[in-house]
């Protein structure tokens, strides 16, 4: 499965806000590999960086040919032996890589980090997007998706609007752009309640950080403060990481807004009865040391580990193994509850290898996969283990995994999944978008999808199946299912979709 994305905003009575915006996008690298960019203002001008690629692949660039050679010249006049030479060249994926932070000037920023729901992978599509509002820039990041927008589209067009994106985030910036409205603030509250869909927004400009997030809360946002300093952020993993205290969420239907040392707060719709956090930020999107309106999520995910082991026990098994990382506290709460030891290394996971579900291009997943995990034989081998994982989504990463573990000579599989059977798309920001890639669609029931697991793996072995039921996922939450947007288990979806 494709995550989202992740954004942040800063404003500081600080001079420069560079080094927190770039470590903020690093604990958000779980949530987009794909892009990632920084805007920056001072004294009404924007600085900025986009770029395809990793946080530190877009934030480091190569040094130039030239610079290289003087170095080398350097060395050589001094009569370096040639063996020293010959080491500065070795190290030369760390040592000709140079800062560009620095370029990105001022006391307020937002920063983003990618993977595509709506529009290509490619460069044009890279957040945050600038636009023009009555003569000033703005910068805006979204997380989310966007849904019946050509309508809106076209109205753009119509007022001389010329689209340089196929994403929908650019929907947003045109209707500022071609707001009637010549306050920001004014404007932005007038096109807010057009949107249909998901979207938590970080916006800049003048001097303002805006946090804006959608009447139902589907997408995550949170704010804090450090001296002086309020950030906004899609998880609270990044305030704790830069030191700031979690003061509350962005609530549905809200804007804040930072300008001035202070914040204010403006309720731009009335939050529905009916509320469509997604429920898979519990079970696997967020970091599991973010806390998401109030509950820490590690400890969301291990209750739901415990529930599984009652409802579907495996009192023969041996030993409990996670597919890791995300699976991780849900096997250390099924291991708890079935008093069974636990390992995260059953499957050695290479951390070199980033999150395989947010890859955009199938091929790409395909190799990661092969390359993310490696089986230890001396923990696994002639044993029969219950397999702890998160989701089932496509089905192209189970199969690879039993494989490995045949390999390494386990004597039985009992699989265990700490959320319900993915059924139907998702519309409103993660990548499933299609019947078609679902494997329980085709595979609907718990025996035929063991039957397909027996096809793809040719495994021989015991082979069991259990999904925790929707029902015991929302009560790990602590909340009850009226929070929750829960349909690519249910088609239950807080918008309907088209």
């Amino acid at each position: 499965m494709n995550e989202k994305c992740g954004v942040f905003g800063i404003w500081s009575d600080k001079k420069e806000v560079f080094v927190d915006t770039y470590f903020a996008l690093l604990q958000m690298q779980h949530r987009g590999q794909e892009s990632a960019g920084i805007v920056s203002a001072s004294n009404g001008k924007l600085f900025s960086r986009l770029g395809m690629g990793t946080v530190d692949q877009v934030f480091w660039e190569e040094i130039p040919e030239e610079k290289l050679v003087k170095s080398i010249i350097e060395l050589y006049n001094r009569r370096e032996p040639q063996a020293n030479i010959v080491a500065f060249l070795k190290e030369n994926k760390t040592i000709l890589k140079e800062n560009v932070l620095e370029k990105l000037k001022g006391n307020v920023a937002i920063g983003h980090v990618r993977y595509s729901t709506t529009g290509a992978s490619m460069v044009a599509n890279i957040q945050p997007m600038i636009g023009w509002f009555y003569g000033k820039q703005f910068a805006l990041g979204h997380n989310g998706n966007l849904i019946r927008t050509q309508q809106l589209r076209e109205e753009c067009k119509r007022k001389g609007y010329q689209f340089k994106t196929t994403t929908d985030t650019e929907v947003i910036v045109a209707l500022l752009t071609t707001s009637p409205k010549t306050d920001f603030i004014e404007a932005l509250l007038d096109i807010l309640p057009r949107l249909e869909g998901a979207f938590s927004l970080t916006i800049l400009f003048e001097d303002m950080i805006i946090g804006v997030r959608d009447s139902f809360g589907i997408r995550p946002l949170c704010w804090g403060v450090r001296d002086r300093t309020f950030m906004v952020a899609s998880e609270s993993c990044v305030l704790d990481v830069l030191g700031a205290e979690l003061i509350d969420d962005v609530h549905p239907g809200e804007i804040i807004i930072f300008q001035g040392g202070k914040e204010r707060k403006i309720a731009w719709a009335v939050s529905p009865s009916l509320r469509g956090l997604c429920l898979f930020e519990y079970i696997y999107f967020a970091r599991p040391d973010s806390i998401m309106e109030g509950v820490t999520l590690y400890k969301a995910r291990e209750t739901m580990g415990r529930y599984l082991a009652e409802e579907h026990p495996v009192p023969i098994a041996q030993l409990v193994v996670s597919v890791p990382d995300a699976a991780n506290p849900a096997a250390f709460g099924f291991g708890i509850e079935s008093k069974l030891p636990v390992t995260t290394y059953g499957l050695f996971r290479a951390h070199t290898v980033g999150r395989t579900f947010i890859e955009p291009a199938a091929e790409r997943r395909k190799v990661f996969q092969r390359l993310k995990f490696n089986p230890i034989p001396a923990i696994v081998k002639s044993l029969r283990i219950v397999l702890v994982d998160d989701s089932i989504v496509r089905g192209t990463a189970l199969p690879r995994v039993i494989r490995f573990l045949m390999k390494a000579g386990v004597a039985g599989i009992d699989i265990r999944i700490s959320s319900p059977p993915i059924r139907y798309p998702c519309y409103l920001g993660i990548d499933i978008p299609t019947y078609q890639e679902l494997v329980r669609v085709s595979n609907p029931t718990d025996a035929e999808m063991l039957s397909f697991l027996r096809r793809e793996t040719g495994f021989q072995g015991d082979l069991t199946l259990g999904h925790l039921s929707l029902e015991g996922t929302i009560r790990a939450t602590g909340f009850c299912r009226e929070n929750f947007c829960t349909g690519c288990f249910n088609k239950s979806y807080p918008i309907p979709p088209d």
